[in-house]
C-alpha cells in the first residue's frame, strides 16, 4: 500500500560465523550513510529501529507498557507512505526527543485535546514532545508503529558510540528506495562494493554480504534472524491452500461418482428430451446450470459457516481477522472464480455424460446406463484418488504431529521445566536487578535463581575470538551468553570436563569461560580445558574452565552452534528461576509482592521458559492442528460418498446376490463379494499416495536440523485407519443386503 513499493528493499546481512552461514534482518548503522553519500542508484534510504517500555503523561495519570515503538529517521516519511493529521513531515522527526504518535495513541493518552506541543516521559527518565500525529496504516505490514521517535534521541545517552560505529552492531533495519531502472541485483552489487571499501578489512574475513528483499515480499518469505515481529509462513500458508484443493476435490469427486452412479434415474428424462427435440447443447447447459446452482447454496452456507466461524479462526491462527476483510470485493470476485469453477469442472462430466444418452436405448428400458465401461471406470478412478488422499492426509497428520512430539521431548542438554523467567528490558529495571536477585533467593519455592543475557530459544550475539599459544592462529566470531556463576545449576546443564563456575576463584568473573562441545569441536581442540583466548580483540584474556554438554539454545531447526559462557553482569536483561514443585502460584505472589515493594512504577512480569519453547513451535502445532482436522473432515465427506456409492452398488448387485445365495453362498462370502472391490481400490490408492506423501513430508521434515524419522507404520497405520473407516462405513448395507431373502428379489425372474 506504499507508493513506491515496488522500489522499496530492506537491506539485510549474511555472514560465515563458527562455519555457519547466517542471516539477519537488521544491519549497522552507518551502512545507510555510505549508501546515500555513494550509491547514485539510492533515491532514498531511512533507518529505524525497535524499542519498548512504559509511557506516560507528564502528571502519570495515564501510563501505558508499549511496545509498537520505533525509532526512525525524517527520511521514514520519504519511504513510507504516512498520513499526517498535524505537524509537518519534513520537520517532525528532526532533532532529539521528539515523537510522532497515532491518532488512537494521541486519543489513548490525551482524550479529545490536542497532543501537539504535549510532553510523553518513557520509562519515567526520557522526556519527549509530540511533533506530529499521523494516521495509523490500515493494511497489514510486516511492522506497525504507535511511536515514532527521533533516531536523534539515540545519539545522546541511549547507546554507546560503539552502537553506531561498530559493524558487529546490528540493531537498526535499513531500508532503501532504488531509482526508476536500478534493479535490485545491480543495487546489492553497488552496496557490497561500498561497504568493502569504506567498512573494516574484517568484512571480507566472514564472506559478509547484503542482500536486498523486497518490500512486498518480507511478511511471507523472510524467516532469518532479528525479525522486527514474527512473519507469515508461506510454508503454512501453502499448506493451507493445498489441503483445502484437496478437501473440494474430494467433494467434486464425490458429486462426478454419485452423478454418474444415479444417472439411470435420469435416463428417461433425457430420452424423451431428445425425442421432443431438444437438442444435447441445451442439455448440458441444463446439467451445468444444475451443478452451478447446488454449489452457489452450497457457497451461501459456506459463506455462513466461515463469518460464524471467524472468532475462533482468529484465536486459532493468531490473526486479527475481520468481518470487512472476509467480505471485501477483491475476495469476494475470488470466491466468486472459484464458485463457477468447481460448479462447471464437477458438472462437466456428468453433463457430457447424460446428454450422450440414446433416447432408443433409454426408452427400450436398459437401467444399466450408469454402471456403462466408461462410468464404471470413472467412478472407480475417483474413488481410489479419493482414497489417496485421504490416506496422504491421515499419514501427514500422523509425521506432524511425531514431529512436534519429538521436538517437545527430545533432550535440549537444558531443563526447561518449572523455570520461571523474570525480565529485565531496559536499563532502570537493570539496576534493580541485582537487588531482587538477592530478596528472589530467599523465596521458599525458590531452588535455584540466576541471571543471564539472553534465555533460549532465540538467536545469540556473537564476540571475536582468538586462541592464544597455538600454531595456526584464527579469529572466529562465536555466540556468547553473559551468565553468572550459578546459570549451569539453575539450567541443569552439565559439566562434561573441567569444572563449573565458583566463587571460590575471584578470577573466574571476567576472566573464565564455558565452552560446549560444538565448540571444542568447531575448533579441533584436543585439550581444551586452560585453553586461553584473546577475547573480543583483546577486550579481555580469557581461560577456558569447563566444557559443558552442548544444549539447545535456538530451535531444533538449526544445527547447535559454539557458544561460550561468561560472567559479565553489566549484561544480564532476566533472572531465571528454577522454582519447586507443588504451589507455583503461591511462589508467583511472592515474587509479584517483593517487586512491588522493590520497584512500585513497574509492573511485574513474568513467563515459563517451557511455554517460549512451545511458542518457537507454533507453526507445527497450527500445522498439525489444521491436517488433522482436515483429514477428519476429508474422511467424513468421503464417508458421505461411500454411502451413496453402497446404496447404488448394493442396487446393482442385488440379482447376483441373490443367485449366489441360491447357489449355497454363505454371508460371508457375499459380504466379502462387496468388500473385495473396496479393498483393491483402497490398495491402489495406497500404492499411489505412499511416494508421493513420502517426497512431501520428506521435504518439510529437511527444515529440521534434529528431526524424527519417516517409518513404514505411518502408512500402514494410515492405510489401515482409512480402510476401516470405508469399511464400515459400508459394513450396514453390505450386510443388509447379504440379509436378503433371495426369493424376494429373483420373483420377478
Amino acid at each position: 500500500f506504499h507508493s513506491k513499493s515496488d522500489r522499496i528493499f530492506r537491506v539485510t546481512r549474511q555472514a560465515t560465523i563458527s562455519g555457519q552461514r547466517s542471516a539477519y534482518a537488521a544491519s549497522n548503522y552507518s551502512l545507510a550513510d555510505l549508501m546515500i553519500e555513494h550509491i547514485p542508484e539510492v533515491e532514498h534510504v531511512t533507518r529505524i529501529g525497535t524499542t519498548k517500555g512504559w509511557v506516560a503523561t507528564q502528571d502519570k495519570s495515564r501510563r501505558f507498557e508499549e511496545r509498537q515503538m520505533l525509532f526512525a529517521e525524517p527520511s521514514f516519511f520519504d519511504v513510507f507512505d504516512v498520513q499526517f493529521l498535524a505537524g509537518n513531515a519534513s520537520t517532525a522527526l528532526t532533532g532529539p526527543n521528539k515523537v510522532v504518535i497515532t491518532k488512537a495513541t494521541a486519543e489513548k493518552y490525551f482524550g479529545q485535546e490536542s497532543p501537539m506541543g504535549k510532553s510523553l516521559s518513557l520509562d519515567f527518565k526520557r522526556t519527549f514532545v509530540v511533533t506530529g500525529v499521523v494516521e495509523a496504516w490500515k493494511h497489514p505490514s510486516h511492522f506497525n508503529f504507535d511511536f515514532l521517535v527521533s533516531m536523534q534521541s539515540t545519539e545522546t545517552d541511549w547507546y554507546s558510540k560503539s552502537m553506531f560505529e561498530h559493524w558487529g552492531n546490528l540493531w537498526t533495519y535499513t531500508y532503501t528506495v532504488a531509482r526508476p531502472g536500478s534493479g535490485p541485483e545491480q543495487l546489492r552489487a553497488q552496496i557490497s562494493r561500498v561497504a568493502y571499501e569504506f567498512g573494516p578489512p574484517v568484512l571480507e574475513s566472514f564472506e559478509v554480504s547484503f542482500p536486498l528483499q523486497p518490500l512486498t515480499s518480507i511478511h511471507l518469505s523472510s524467516d532469518i534472524s532479528g525479525e522486527i515481529r514474527a512473519n507469515g509462513s508461506k510454508t503454512f500458508l501453502q499448506v493451507f491452500i493445498a489441503v483445502g484443493v484437496l478437501i473440494l476435490l474430494i467433494a467434486c469427486f464425490n458429486f462426478v461418482n454419485l452423478s454418474t452412479a444415479r444417472s439411470s434415474w435420469r435416463a428417461k428424462e433425457v430420452g424423451m428430451k431428445k425425442i421432443l427435440g431438444i437438442d444435447r447443447r441445451r442439455l448440458i447447459s441444463q446439467f451445468l446450470g444444475e451443478s452451478v446452482l447446488l454449489t452457489m447454496l452450497s457457497a451461501l452456507l459456506a459463506i455462513a459457516i466461515v463469518a460464524g466461524a471467524l472468532p475462533y479462526f482468529s484465536a486459532f491462527s493468531g490473526k486479527d481477522l475481520t468481518y470487512a476483510s472476509l467480505f471485501s470485493w477483491d475476495l469476494l470476485l475470488v470466491f466468486l472464480g472459484i464458485l463457477l469453477l468447481v460448479g462447471l469442472s464437477a458438472g462437466s462430466f456428468p453433463a457430457f455424460f447424460l446428454s450422450s444418452f440414446r433416447p432408443l436405448q433409454v426408452l427400450k428400458g436398459n437401467n444399466n446406463i450408469g454402471d456403462s465401461k466408461m462410468a464404471s471406470r470413472l467412478r472407480k478412478g475417483l474413488v481410489v484418488l479419493q482414497f489417496a488422499i485421504s490416506m496422504g492426509l491421515v499419514v501427514s497428520s500422523i509425521a506432524i504431529y511425531h514431529q512436534l512430539s519429538f521436538a517437545r521431548n527430545m533432550d535440549l542438554g537444558l531443563d526447561k521445566e518449572q523455570v520461571i523467567v523474570v525480565d529485565f528490558y531496559n536499563r532502570q529495571l537493570r539496576e534493580q536487578l541485582p537487588l531482587l536477585r538477592d530478596q528472589y533467593q530467599n523465596v521458599s519455592g525458590v531452588a535455584s535463581i540466576s541471571a543471564t543475557s539472553d534465555t533460549p530459544p532465540r538467536q545469540l550475539n556473537s564476540w571475536w575470538m582468538s586462541q592464544k599459544k597455538v600454531a595456526e592462529q584464527r579469529k572466529d566470531l562465536i555466540p556468547l551468553i553473559a551468565v553468572d556463576h550459578d546459570f549451569v545449576e539453575t539450567m541443569g546443564m552439565e559439566i562434561v570436563e573441567g569444572r563449573d563456575f565458583s566463587r571460590d576463584f575471584i578470577t573466574d568473573e571476567g576472566g573464565g569461560i564455558l565452552i560446549n562441545e560444538a565448540m571444542v569441536k568447531f575448533l579441533g581442540m584436543e585439550d581444551p580445558v586452560g585453553a586461553v583466548f584473546d577475547m573480543s580483540e583483546g577486550t579481555y584474556d580469557v581461560q577456558v574452565l569447563g566444557v559443558v554438554r552442548d544444549f539447545h539454545f535456538a530451535s531444533i531447526r538449526d544445527e547447535i552452534q559454539p557458544v561460550m559462557l561468561f560472567i559479565h553482569p553489566q549484561w544480564h536483561d532476566h533472572l531465571l528461576l528454577l522454582v519447586s514443585e507443588g504451589n507455583y502460584q503461591a511462589t508467583i505472589d511472592q515474587l509479584r509482592s517483593i517487586w512491588e515493594e522493590t520497584i512500585p512504577d513497574w509492573q511485574f512480569s513474568y513467563h515459563f521458559l517451557d511455554e517460549d519453547f512451545d511458542k518457537a513451535y507454533k507453526e507445527e502445532q497450527m500445522l498439525s492442528t489444521l491436517v488433522i482436522t482436515f483429514s477428519g473432515l476429508a474422511i467424513l465427506i468421503g464417508i458421505l460418498g461411500l454411502l451413496g456409492l453402497a446404496n447404488y452398488t448394493a442396487e446393482q448387485k442385488m440379482k447376483e446376490i441373490g443367485i449366489r445365495k441360491v447357489l449355497g453362498a454363505r454371508i460371508s462370502q457375499v459380504i466379502w463379494v462387496q468388500y473385495a472391490s473396496l479393498v483393491a481400490l483402497a490398495a491402489i490408492a495406497f500404492i499411489i499416495s505412499v511416494p508421493i506423501s513420502y517426497y512431501f513430508l520428506e521435504g518439510w521434515l529437511s527444515q529440521f536440523a534434529y528431526r524424527t524419522s519417516l517409518s513404514w507404520w505411518m502408512w500402514g497405520l494410515g492405510g489401515l485407519l482409512t480402510l476401516a473407516v470405508s469399511l464400515s462405513t459400508v459394513s450396514w448395507q453390505s450386510l443388509k443386503t447379504a440379509l436378503l431373502n433371495p426369493v424376494d428379489v429373483l420373483r420377478s425372474e
